[in-house]
Formats: C-alpha cells, sequence, structure tokens
C-alpha cells in the first residue's frame, strides 16, 4: 500500500514538472524560434498623413505592444485582429497589446480618415 502511495506521488510529480516545462514561457514548440521580449512598435502620423507605408514585422506567437499618435481624432483599427483604439491632439496614444498568433498582412488603418497608416507582418 506504501509503495502504490510513492509510486502515484512521484507519478503526479513528474506528470507536473512535464506540464511546467510545456506550458512556461517561452516553453512548447515554438521555444527556439518565437523571441521571448515583445515587439515594441510606435507609429506618429503627421499632418499631411502616414507617408510611407511602415511594414511592422513579428513572429508568430510574439507579444505586440503597439502606440499610435496621430494629429487629428480617429479610432485606430487592427485588421485581422479586430482591435480598436481611439487617439487625437492632446489624448494619450492608440494603445494595443496583443499576441500575434495569426500569421499574414494585416493593414493599421485610421478611421477618422479611412487611410492605412501602417501594415502588421506576422510570419509564421
Amino acid at each position: 500500500m506504501r509503495i502504490a502511495r510513492i509510486a502515484l506521488a512521484l507519478a503526479l510529480l513528474a506528470g507536473a514538472a512535464l506540464l511546467f516545462l510545456a506550458l512556461r514561457p517561452g516553453g512548447g514548440d515554438n521555444a527556439d524560434d518565437t523571441p521571448a521580449e515583445p515587439a515594441r512598435f510606435e507609429v506618429a502620423v503627421g499632418p499631411e498623413g502616414p507617408g510611407e507605408l511602415a511594414q511592422l514585422r513579428v513572429r508568430r506567437g510574439q507579444r505586440v505592444e503597439l502606440e499610435v499618435t496621430m494629429p487629428y481624432e480617429s479610432d485606430v483599427h487592427l485588421h485581422g485582429y479586430d482591435i480598436m483604439a481611439a487617439t487625437g491632439p492632446g489624448e494619450p496614444p492608440a494603445r494595443f497589446e496583443f499576441v500575434a498568433d495569426t500569421p499574414g498582412r494585416f493593414d493599421l488603418e485610421a478611421h477618422g480618415r479611412w487611410e492605412t497608416i501602417a501594415q502588421l507582418v506576422v510570419e509564421p
């Protein structure tokens, strides 16, 4: 009876250790491919508009922190991830924090003038 309890305790401990290794930050299948540090971007739109379209490149599974400032009031929308935040003159930047879990190209659009201000590129 005592040996069975010890065997059960060891099996549970081993299972917990494997679960910890698989679920810890940076663990799992993408441990070597996905950077542990978040990708941080600041996009500043000028009075004449966004200018050259910025490409914000990240790896799939990477955490993204994005701030957008604009000289006019606008909702800023990241297509594909369907997240939106508002900003404008004298207001805090539009802020986005998310995990880039869907690969592809996604437009970051200012709905105030219906213009694309950047493009998020999520690489597999």
